[in-house]
C-alpha cells in the first residue's frame, strides 16, 4: 500500500512539472524569432504557447512586449491588461500600460497604471519618476490642483528634488498657500546650479508670485527681475505698478472713476512713490469733491454767454462736471444744448452716451456709441475709447456677452489693450491663468 501511494505521488509531481513546461518549446522558438526581429513569426509561436498553457501570465506578457516593439498599441494594451488581470504584481506590465496609455492620450488609465507601477516599484528614483509622470499628465488635463497627494508622495521620497519643490510651490500658490510656496522656492533656488534663465526663471517666478501675494513687494520685485524671461514677462507685468496704472487710465478715460481709483490704489500699494499714479489720484479726488457751487457758477456763465462757440465751451465744461457729480439728467440736458451748437463735438456726444447709459436708456446709448465708432476720420485712441465704453455697457446690461466680448476685442489696442483683455477674461470666467505651461513630456521608451 505504501508503495502504491509513493508511485501515485511521483506520478502527480511529474504531471505538475509537465504542465509547467507546456508551451515552453513554443516560447523558446518565439524568443529566437524575436531576437532576429521576425516579429510575426514570434507572435505565431506565442499563440501556440498560450493555447498550450492559457494560465501562464508570462506568455501573455511576452506576446504583449512584441506588440509594443511593433508599435501596435491596441494589441499591446490588450495583452498587458490580460497579464495584470492574471498577475497583479507584474510591474513590467503595469509600467508598459502606463506608457501605452500615455501614447494613446488615455490619461485616466495612464494615471492608474503609473500609480500601480509606483506601488510595486522598490527603487526610489523610479518611484519618483512615476509620480512625476502622473503630475504632468494631470496638469495636461488641466487638473494640476488634483496633484497634491502625488506631489507629497514624491517629495517624501526625494525632498531635495528641485522640480518637485517647484511643483509644490506652484500648487501652493494656486491654492493661496503663499508662505508654503515661498519656503519651497527659497529652498529650491538655494540648490540651483544653472546660469540659464530658461532653467531657473520658473523657480523665481513662483518665488516672486508668493512674495507678491504676501504683499512683500520689494522681495517680489527682486525675484521677478530674475524670472523676467520668455513666457514669464507678460505674466510678471500683470503684477507691476505700470500695469495697474494703465488699467486706471483706461477706466478714467471712460469716466469709470471708482474703478480707476481701485487700480491706482493697487499701483501705489506696490510702489508708494509712483508719481503718475499720485497725479491721477489727485485728479480723481478733485472730481469727487462737492461741485455744487462750481456747477451753479458754470450754469450762469453758460446762460449769460452770447457768443455761440464760447457758450458751447461753457456748456461742455458744465456737462462734464454735472456728470462727475452724478447729475446725469442735468448733464444730458447740457450735452444736448451744446450739441445743438456744435453737432460734431464727439467728446460731448461721448458723455451724452454715458449719461443715457446711467439713466438706463441703454438702446439710445448703444446706438450713439456705435455711430461714434463709425466715424471715418476717428483717431485710433478715440476708437478704442468708444469701443471700450460700449463693451462695458453691453457687459453691465447683461444684454449680449458675445457682443460685449467682440466689442472689447475692437478696443484691444492703444492704451486700452490691458483693460479690454481684463474685461474679456471677466466675461469668460474671471481670473486669467497666471501660471505658465508645464513640461508635459512623459517617457514612453519601452526599454525604460
Amino acid at each position: 500500500m505504501n508503495k502504491f501511494f509513493t508511485t501515485l505521488l511521483l506520478l502527480l509531481l511529474t504531471c505538475v512539472a509537465t504542465y509547467a513546461q507546456e508551451g515552453l518549446d513554443f516560447v523558446l522558438k518565439a524568443e529566437e524569432f524575436k531576437r532576429t526581429k521576425n516579429y510575426d513569426a514570434a507572435l505565431a509561436e506565442y499563440d501556440k504557447a498560450i493555447q498550450a498553457n492559457p494560465k501562464n501570465p508570462d506568455f501573455l506578457f511576452r506576446k504583449a512586449q512584441v506588440y509594443f516593439i511593433k508599435k501596435d498599441a491596441d494589441n499591446a494594451i490588450q495583452y498587458f491588461e490580460k497579464t495584470v488581470a492574471m498577475q497583479k504584481d507584474n510591474l513590467g506590465a503595469h509600467l508598459s500600460l502606463a506608457k501605452l496609455y500615455t501614447i494613446k492620450a488615455n490619461n485616466d488609465n495612464a494615471v492608474k497604471a503609473f500609480e500601480s507601477s509606483y506601488q510595486l516599484e522598490t527603487d526610489k528614483a523610479k518611484k519618483t519618476e512615476y509620480k512625476t509622470n502622473i503630475i504632468k499628465i494631470l496638469n495636461k488635463q488641466g487638473r494640476f490642483l488634483d496633484c497634491e497627494q502625488h506631489i507629497k508622495d514624491a517629495m517624501d521620497l526625494d525632498p531635495n528634488n528641485t522640480n518637485l519643490l517647484y511643483f509644490d510651490a506652484r500648487l501652493a500658490n494656486m491654492k493661496g498657500r503663499y508662505e508654503q510656496a515661498k519656503q519651497s522656492m527659497i529652498k529650491a533656488t538655494g540648490m540651483l546650479r544653472t546660469d540659464d534663465p530658461k532653467e531657473f526663471a520658473k523657480f523665481y517666478y513662483e518665488l516672486g508670485y508668493a512674495y507678491y501675494y504676501l504683499e512683500k513687494y520689494n522681495d517680489a520685485r527682486m525675484a521677478f527681475d530674475k524670472a523676467n524671461h520668455g513666457p514669464f514677462k507678460s505674466l510678471i507685468f500683470r503684477m507691476t505698478p505700470p500695469y495697474f496704472y494703465n488699467l486706471a487710465m483706461s477706466y478714467f478715460k471712460v469716466y469709470e472713476i471708482d474703478e480707476s481709483k481701485k487700480y491706482l490704489e493697487t499701483a501705489l500699494k506696490i510702489k508708494t512713490d509712483f508719481t503718475q499714479a499720485h497725479d491721477l489720484l489727485l485728479k480723481i479726488v478733485a472730481m469727487k469733491a462737492d461741485k455744487a457751487a462750481i456747477i451753479e457758477s458754470m450754469k450762469r456763465a453758460a446762460e449769460y454767454e452770447k457768443d455761440p462757440q464760447k457758450k458751447a465751451i461753457n456748456l461742455a465744461n458744465l456737462c462734464e462736471n454735472q456728470f462727475y457729480a452724478n447729475k446725469y439728467q442735468e448733464a444730458l440736458t447740457s450735452a444736448n444744448t451744446c450739441l445743438a451748437i456744435q453737432p460734431q463735438n464727439a467728446s460731448i456726444a461721448f458723455i451724452k452716451a454715458l449719461c443715457l447709459s446711467k439713466l438706463k436708456k441703454i438702446e439710445e446709448s448703444i446706438n450713439l456709441l456705435q455711430n461714434l465708432t463709425k466715424q471715418p476720420t476717428l483717431e485710433q485712441d478715440a476708437r478704442a475709447q468708444y469701443n471700450f465704453a460700449l463693451g462695458l455697457i453691453y457687459s453691465k446690461a447683461g444684454k449680449d456677452t458675445k457682443m460685449a466680448e467682440n466689442t472689447f476685442k475692437k478696443a484691444d489696442f492703444a492704451g486700452f489693450k490691458y483693460a479690454a483683455a481684463l474685461e474679456i477674461e471677466n466675461i469668460n470666467g474671471g481670473k486669467v491663468d497666471d501660471q505658465p505651461a508645464l513640461d508635459s513630456n512623459v517617457s514612453t521608451d519601452p526599454d525604460n
